[in-house]
């Protein structure tokens, strides 16, 4: 996420950038990662690569919110969870949901978590209709006693 705020915010998108930004990051936060963290590169490299159809997608889920004025941080948020949600189809849709709303709350504004919350889980059941929503999602009929 730090790699590709920073990239947002210079407005350099380079291959060499990346790499730039990660060597660095992995160097001063995080030392005991192994020199090549393919999962991480993916996601960065891949998210690039498709911006402009995830961009698409999250303005269709989000139409009151223009990726222009949302934070480099929510955005970036938005842009690497929707990615996830696209390409890794193995991971549940509540654990990539769960894991962006936490970076959300972490780093993000105090409405960051429900913001991607929402954004995330409307654009997770659009692409995979298939899995449920979580009990609390789903609307249930009061009964009549």
């Amino acid at each position: 996420m730090q790699t590709l705020v920073g990239l947002l915010l210079r407005g350099d998108h380079s291959l060499k950038m990346v790499e730039d930004s990660f060597r660095y990051l992995k160097k001063e936060f995080a030392p005991e990662l192994r020199e090549k963290d393919d999962f991480s590169e993916s996601l960065v490299k891949g998210t690039l690569e498709k911006r402009a159809a995830i961009d698409t997608l999250i303005y269709r889920f989000a139409p009151e919110w223009p990726i222009e004025r949302l934070s480099p941080v929510e955005r970036t948020i938005l842009e690497i969870g929707s990615y996830e949600l696209m390409n890794f189809e193995e991971t549940p849709l509540a654990v990539i949901v769960n894991e962006w709303v936490d970076i959300a709350k972490e780093f993000g504004d105090e409405t960051a978590g429900k913001f991607v919350n929402g954004v995330l889980s409307n654009i997770g059941h659009h692409l995979r209709p298939d899995q449920q929503r979580p009990p609390s999602l789903l609307r249930t009929k009061k009964k009549e006693v």
